[in-house]
């Protein structure tokens, strides 16, 4: 029996959200390598400064081939959407800069329990095998990280908080635009006013702490790539699958 229209829809969707989810975990362990040369602010504007200029230069040039209208879309909902990302992610990198990336990366695997949790009190009712598969990261997070449970220790007690903060703001970033975007804006439009409101709000807190510039070849090349992956792709991926 051949899969309905549904179904394939929905295989689609968590490919791209496996992309997605693939993508942006690499910010953590190249961001964390990154921070010690740039700071959490200078290393976030250049990440969304290249990020913006790429997805703006495709989605323009896509226009003018025959693709979707960049400008016929909800410009002040997606640009504040952004705004909420990027100060959820310069959050993030708060804590980064606070805790092993290892650690980061665990605590801020809450967020999907929490948009499980939002959603369902929202109306959204969850299948059997979310909430199975979402019992599964508790106890994956319990055994990783045992010392979240029984006294933090060494480990930074501000970045923990951190990190759990984001992964707060994160889950509530993603129930909304999953109600607040509408679903046929294309994903890579989407990605590119995202960034860019991502931008706008990180270049002033950027300026204010004093913007460092990447110096040295090997170093501008893993920013660009910091940019690109994580940013451009994982954005692009995460709007395809909403």
């Amino acid at each position: 029996m051949s899969a309905g229209p549904g179904e394939h829809s929905s295989a689609r969707g968590a490919l791209w959200a496996l992309a997605s989810a693939t993508a942006y975990s690499l910010s953590s362990a190249v961001g964390k390598d990154l921070l010690d040369s740039l700071g959490p602010s200078s290393l976030l504007f250049w990440r969304f400064s290249i990020a913006t200029v790429v997805l703006w230069v495709a989605v323009l040039v896509w226009h003018r081939l025959g693709g979707p209208n960049p400008f016929d879309v909800p410009r002040w909902t997606m640009l504040a959407l952004g705004v909420v990302f990027g100060l959820m992610v310069y959050t993030g990198f708060l804590a980064l800069d606070r805790l092993d990336a290892s650690l980061y990366i665990v605590l801020i695997y809450f967020y999907p329990v929490l948009v499980v949790v939002g959603s369902a009190l929202l109306g959204t009712r969850a299948a059997s095998l979310t909430w199975i598969a979402l019992a599964l990261v508790m106890v994956g997070i319990l055994l990783t990280v045992p010392e979240l449970f029984t006294g933090v220790g060494d480990v930074s007690a501000v970045g923990v908080a951190l990190a759990l903060f984001q992964a707060v703001v994160f889950a509530t970033y993603m129930i909304v635009s999953s109600r607040a975007m509408p679903r046929a804006v294309d994903g890579v439009v989407a990605a590119a006013w995202i960034v860019l409101g991502a931008g706008l709000v990180i270049t002033p807190i950027a300026i204010i702490d004093g913007l460092v510039l990447p110096r040295g070849g090997t170093l501008v090349f893993e920013v660009a790539v910091f940019a690109l992956i994580p940013t451009v792709v994982s954005s692009i991926c995460f709007f395809q699958a909403m």
